[in-house]
């Protein structure tokens, strides 16, 4: 059943699509703007998201997106006449494509939009109007869009320390001109002119390419400092990459200037620069910045420019790159949240970590790195991040100053070899040394070198036709792997249907479950295929669906290798071990290793992508979860890793096994169970903390 929420949401949403007619030739130039910006091939990905959304609004990717912008843009408007007139605010914000919009839409028709902006949205106890949108923004757009556009909303406390910290330590230098060159909805020019003053304001330049947040900025603005400061504002509707600077006219984005003006005028550049992977950016603008990017010699060695394509190199080390050498003044700073990777990944990076940027023959010297890894500070993201500061025009030294935020630590980052440049917290200065023997083997997932046989969806009873109470009706997932496999319906024994676990859908207790995988094994011993005799007895319903995959079944590269004389239809990769109750998980591909939970899981069969622990207690389970998500943990197998992390990636950490007993082994259990049952922030940070000091004991 949809929620309330949902349903409000529909419903606005719905009604402005619905009006798409009457602003045609506004949204025909917003998408030939936008459509550089968002990648239909990296969305599709998520095409069954898109599809849902297609098919709920009978409109296509960009309509929707319009929609959402201009449903968050009535939002922000409608807040702020509650304190300014329409005149007001239509001279602070100019000629813009939304208002053009709104102008052409049925004023009853508008009238009802408006009633549900009101009705609906409101501004939380203690929630700051900044907080207040960028949490619209994110419920109204689909997080498959906003990652695809490399949006990741800083939190204001975030961008104040970082604003806060950079003035205490670097204060002679911080005068003069500030900028944010990937600006969102501002966050940062708030909480600059929180910190210093609104009078200010005038100092620091916001660049930002999206036009909804170019004017989101100013209402916000407006609403925390008023009109007077607002009209004092430097924000510019530009692309940092592309170097131009845009406006809207006669139902027109047209380019009004370049950026040469802003070449080397800024004391402090800060931010939070888009990530976005370069094969997730539209063919388009690509094409646009790729000779560019190139010259700055942050691609992988390998990546040539016919075979870049695949390239996962992140959109942010050239943002990096291109802002200290163009934006920033000799002996000025950079003061940015990025991807942790970059400074910590052995097998990304690389490139990055020169600290030289060639093309100018300008070097930049990293004073100071802040680890946010354990914070959640971006909703839904797993990702590991960090602030650092850079100093233009300095030769980089090590060790470099590094400050784990989570434990409140300061200690010291050195080159991990002379080989290679990630940085490594060393353990004679963090005060852990994990490495040693672990007691517990993990295992892989589930092999069937033929997913599209194996994994199957249930389909409907009542618009399949009636079957029996040990039965199901299933469609196979025939394109679901590299082999494409014709696509059937077919009836089949529900004794042989588990839930598959598939690496992407991981999650504490409550994974999601998206598919079905058939498993033709004994139960007695589930390392054992059923014999083909018994089979067809005892399940002639799944021996008919099989043999249709014979040959295929037969061809599979695994099997000649590994199951010769065994029934066609073996699996690879399982016994009674896959059957534990409770599995701690984590993805054998990732730029993250980061253990999951699942309980109720003797019908959960992790699939070859997934890596996991089998066990069966509780206190065990938590104990083990505890110590493997530890900070000191991660970076030891991340530090080795190649964004791959194969069951073997745990065997050289220190872990006993659990002995409920050992008053450490079980305060860890007791504390970490603790911690899932914590009902905030505040009393999780007290938890962690208490959970770093008895880690100090057990290594």
């Amino acid at each position: 059943m949809m929620k309330k929420n949902d349903e409000i949401l529909d419903a606005a949403l719905s009604s402005i699509i619905h009006n798409k007619t009457s602003y045609e030739l506004v949204y025909d130039a917003w998408r030939e703007f936008m459509s550089k910006y968002i990648s239909l091939k990296t969305i599709s990905r998520k095409k069954d998201v898109l599809d849902q959304l297609s098919q709920r609004y009978n409109s296509n990717v960009y309509e929707i997106v319009f929609a959402s912008h201009l449903l968050v843009y009535i939002i922000a408007r409608e807040f702020a006449l509650g304190t300014y007139t329409d005149s007001e605010l239509k001279e602070l914000l100019g000629e813009n494509l939304f208002e053009d919009a709104i102008s052409n839409i049925n004023q009853n028709e508008y009238n009802h939009i408006r009633n549900f902006v009101v009705s609906n949205y409101k501004v939380k106890n203690n929630e700051n109007y900044y907080d207040f949108l960028e949490r619209t923004y994110r419920s109204v757009l689909p997080s498959e869009i906003r990652k695809s556009l490399g949006e990741y909303f800083t939190p204001f406390a975030v961008a104040h320390n970082m604003v806060s910290k950079l003035d205490k330590n670097q204060h002679e230098r911080c005068s003069g001109l500030w900028s944010d060159n990937a600006a969102g909805f501002g966050v940062f020019l708030l909480a600059f002119c929180d910190y210093y003053s609104p009078d200010k304001v005038s100092d620091f330049y916001s660049f930002e390419v999206n036009p909804l947040s170019v004017l989101i900025i100013k209402m916000i603005f407006i609403e925390l400092f008023g009109i007077e400061y607002a009209k004092r504002l430097n924000v510019i509707w530009g692309d940092f990459l592309l170097g131009e600077q845009y406006c809207y006219r006669n139902r027109k984005i047209i380019q009004i200037d370049d950026f040469s003006k802003f070449q080397n005028l800024f004391s402090v550049v800060i931010g939070n620069p888009p990530w976005v992977a370069w094969k997730s950016l539209s063919d388009s603008y690509q094409k646009m910045i790729g000779d560019d990017w190139r010259s700055y010699d942050l691609f992988n060695t390998k990546i040539t420019r016919s075979s870049y394509g695949a390239c996962n190199d992140d959109i942010s080390s050239y943002y990096i790159y291109k802002t200290i050498d163009f934006l920033i003044r000799d002996r000025g700073i950079l003061n940015y949240l990025v991807n942790l990777t970059l400074f910590r990944s052995e097998s990304s990076g690389e490139k990055f970590r020169k600290y030289f940027i060639r093309k100018s023959n300008t070097p930049f010297k990293i004073e100071e790195i802040i680890d946010y890894d354990g914070c959640k500070i971006f909703p839904g993201v797993t990702n590991t991040y960090c602030a650092f500061v850079a100093v233009k025009g300095q030769t980089n030294t090590y060790p470099i100053k590094y400050l784990i935020v989570r434990d409140n630590k300061e200690t010291y980052a050195y080159k991990t070899n002379e080989r290679n440049s990630a940085l490594e917290i060393k353990q004679d200065i963090n005060g852990r040394n994990v490495d040693g023997k672990n007691f517990y083997k993990a295992r892989a997932g589930v092999c069937t070198w033929l997913n599209g046989v194996y994994w199957v969806d249930k389909i409907d009873n009542e618009s399949a036709g009636s079957v029996s109470d040990n039965t199901s009706k299933i469609r196979n997932l025939g394109k679901c792997g590299k082999k494409k496999l014709k696509i059937i319906d077919s009836e089949i024994e529900n004794d042989l249907l588990y839930n598959c676990l598939r690496a992407r859908n991981l999650k504490d207790f409550s994974p999601v479950l998206e598919n079905y995988i058939i498993v033709p094994q004994l139960r007695e011993d589930f390392s054992k295929p059923i014999d083909e005799d018994h089979f067809s007895k005892n399940y002639p319903l799944a021996m008919n669906y099989f043999s249709l995959f014979k040959d295929d079944l037969l061809a599979r590269s695994g099997y000649g290798k590994f199951l010769v004389g065994k029934p066609f239809f073996s699996l690879y990769n399982i016994g009674d071990y896959t059957r534990a109750p409770i599995k701690l998980c984590w993805q054998f591909i990732s730029k993250k290793f980061r253990v999951f939970i699942i309980d109720h899981a003797e019908k959960i069969i992790p699939d070859l992508n997934v890596m996991f622990i089998p066990l069966s207690d509780y206190d065990e389970a938590f104990y083990l979860y505890a110590l493997l998500n530890s900070h000191d943990v991660a970076a030891k197998i991340e530090s080795s890793s190649n964004w791959t992390f194969p069951a073997g990636s745990i065997k050289k950490i220190k872990i006993d096994k659990y002995d409920a007993a050992n008053t450490i082994h079980s305060n860890i259990s007791k504390i970490q169970k603790e911690i899932f049952d914590s009902q905030n922030e505040a009393d999780a940070l007290h938890l962690y903390k208490k959970m770093d000091k008895i880690l100090d004991e057990y290594w």
